[in-house]
């Protein structure tokens, strides 16, 4: 069961939720009042409701081509898709009866089979029956001449289309709250009283119109050059600013064909680069639009509805834009081997932003965003690769790389801004945080503490991490007390990884085959949640339970445990402490296949392709970063899995 909390949003968060120590049933099968706020995770996951969803999607395409007979190489076709869809969803959320059950121990977390009394779940507060529909539909349609012709060494392939979509979409929820008698998943079974429902709902409308030309020359299969333009429009900008152009030219020249290159090792050179723009609408859109919202009720002689400004408008909003750059080669040689480069430099510009933060105070409102920012990135992209054989052993090898990285030029930034919290001149995901010096171990570590000294308003004491002291509130000067002052740049530290790499291997031999591919990362730094501490609803990890702080392990890997009390706060602080090396190479594919010979098919009189096949996905990673899976954002995150699957294709 699929739950909609915003907080939880899975069952599998759910589950993680649940602390293993504790029973979820008695010894004669009756829930416990486990006292999480969903009362027990598992009554709530088997009682808690139920969600049905039905989708109703059709795709429908038509095309028709027609080859202009009075004119060679001329051809004119269209494309026409269409794809309404209905979506509906029933919820229903109900209470569980939970056991209270007699606690023994200290702390009162020995659970007995010893029953006290039951009751309802506090989890959900309100029980509800809830339905959505959603029903779209959107269409596109394609005209296109195409023109596709050889001149002697000449060669011309030019293409127009004009690219036409639309899309409308309407939601509507309907709730009804409470089952006064019996908690079915009807209608009737809910509360009666306008007071007990509510509803909701929303429509939406997209349009874009594309304008695309291109044509291709080459003259003897050795000169390239592209042409291509676009022109571009949206209504998600106001009208007068929907349109953008956007033109790009490449050139490429096989330098391997020339008479002059005689380069016995090298079967193949072509060198090309490319230059052009680009634009973006996926930018919310709307924002050039003056907008309301209900905001509830006030009372007067009687209710009545209030509505609030959604603030000032842009009209002037339009596209982001992005200037690239390319230079590149591809290569074989040495009878077998490949290896293809590029380099590429792209200057982002217009980039939707506010400049909220260098308004005064005295302003008394929020500006609205503006095409304004600049962001450069630049990065190299390498492929190698080898094909071979050794005696009855075809194989193959191919390997890629990628680097990439960001700057970013401009955005607003607060007058008298502090260094670590300009962005300008670094990369979008660089890390800000606190810098740990280590554990306070000892009364000697407290005492060698400068007196007054905090850690984020906290007097200090054993077990807690201690932190850089760098800044207060002038810059630069340490104030004696750790404060969101102290937080730092960790220089060549990114949360996103900035070098990318693969491998692909193949192998045949009689029938037998295996492809595998790896996939990884590196450069990248996660963080490992220190929420594993809290003892309270949060998620469980005892593998620093037994290894944490205490009086009788002072030299403890980690800093002490918290609970829900004042010193809760120092399991939040974020610091390098909780940031490991996030690099990692996963074997994302393997596949092993046997094809029957066709001696034995033609004899057991079978058909000739019969090919067996063993696939897994996802099958082990490498990496020194265990908290969670490396490739999830969050630890909540439903992991990745491993799969398998076993088939045989046979073709008649």
């Amino acid at each position: 069961r699929e739950d909609g909390d915003n907080t939880y949003s899975t069952a599998y968060m759910t589950l993680l939720m649940y602390d293993p120590l504790t029973p979820a049933y008695t010894s004669d099968g009756k829930l416990v009042n486990t006292l999480y706020l969903r009362g027990n995770t598992i009554g709530h996951l088997k009682e808690g409701g139920v969600t049905t969803q039905h989708d109703y999607n059709i795709d429908l395409l038509m095309g028709l081509t027609y080859k202009v007979p009075f004119v060679d190489g001329l051809s004119v076709s269209t494309k026409y898709s269409i794809n309404p869809n209905i979506t509906s969803v029933k919820r229903q959320d109900k209470k569980h009866t939970v056991y209270n059950v007699v606690r023994k121990g200290s702390h009162g977390l020995i659970f007995t089979d010893e029953v006290i009394s039951s009751e309802l779940s506090g989890y959900p507060a309100t029980e509800k029956l809830e339905y959505s529909y959603n029903i779209g539909r959107s269409y596109q349609l394609n005209l296109m001449a195409n023109y596709n012709k050889s001149f002697g060494k000449h060669g011309l392939d030019a293409v127009f289309v004009y690219e036409r979509s639309e899309g409308d979409n309407v939601y509507t929820l309907a709730q009804r709250f409470d089952y006064p008698l019996l908690r079915r998943d009807q209608i009737w079974a809910t509360g009666s009283s306008r007071l007990q429902g509510a509803v909701d709902g929303n429509e939406s409308q997209n349009g874009r119109s594309s304008y695309i030309g291109r044509a291709v020359y080459n003259y003897g299969e050795k000169y390239f050059v592209n042409l291509t333009a676009r022109y571009d429009g949206s209504m998600l900008f106001a009208p007068g600013y929907r349109w953008g152009f956007f033109p790009s030219v490449s050139a490429s020249w096989a330098l391997s064909k020339e008479d002059f290159f005689n380069v016995d090792f090298i079967d193949f050179l072509k060198i090309r680069s490319a230059f052009g723009n680009s634009g973006n609408d996926a930018v919310g859109g709307w924002a050039w639009s003056e907008s309301f919202s209900n905001v509830g009720s006030y009372l007067l002689s009687s209710l009545q509805p209030m509505v609030r400004y959604g603030g000032i408008a842009n009209k002037v909003l339009t596209w982001e834009k992005t200037r690239e750059w390319n230079i590149g080669f591809d290569s074989k040689f040495l009878k077998g081997c490949m290896l293809n480069m590029d380099y590429y430099f792209k200057h982002n510009y217009d980039i939707l932003d506010t400049r909220i933060v260098s308004l005064p105070i005295s302003f008394g409102g929020s500006m609205p965003p503006e095409n304004y920012g600049i962001v450069d990135a630049h990065g190299i992209e390498v492929e190698l690769g080898y094909t071979g054989k050794i005696g009855k052993v075809n194989f193959g090898v191919m390997g890629n790389f990628a680097y990439s990285t960001n700057e970013v030029k401009l955005r607003d930034v607060a007058q008298n801004v502090r260094k670590v919290d300009n962005p300008n001149g670094r990369p979008t995901d660089y890390i800000k945080t606190y810098v740990a010096t280590g554990i306070l171990r000892t009364q000697a570590d407290l005492d060698a503490l400068p007196a007054g000294y905090t850690i984020n308003g906290l007097k200090p004491r054993l077990g807690m991490l201690n932190y850089q002291d760098v800044s207060g509130p002038t810059e630069g000067v340490p104030d004696g007390i750790i404060s969101s002052f102290d937080s730092q740049v960790l220089e060549g530290k990114h949360s996103n990884p900035p070098y990318m790499f693969g491998l692909n291997i193949n192998a045949d031999w009689k029938g037998l085959g295996i492809d595998l591919f790896f996939q990884g990362a590196a450069g990248v730094w996660k963080t490992r949640s220190d929420r594993a501490f809290a003892e309270a609803t949060f998620i469980r990890n005892y593998k620093y339970f037994e290894d944490m702080w205490t009086p009788e392990n002072p030299n403890a890997a980690y800093p002490m445990g918290v609970g829900t009390g004042t010193y809760s706060a120092t399991s939040w602080i974020g610091s390098d402490f909780w940031i490991e090396n996030g690099s990692y190479l996963r074997l994302q594919q393997l596949n092993l296949r046997y094809s029957l010979p066709k001696n034995i098919t033609k004899k057991l009189r079978l058909p000739d392709d019969i090919t067996f096949n063993l696939s897994g996905t996802n099958l082990f990673t490498i990496t020194g970063f265990h908290a969670y899976d490396v490739t999830s954002i969050r630890p909540e995150t439903y992991p990745i899995v491993s799969s398998y699957t076993m088939g045989i294709n046979v073709t008649f």
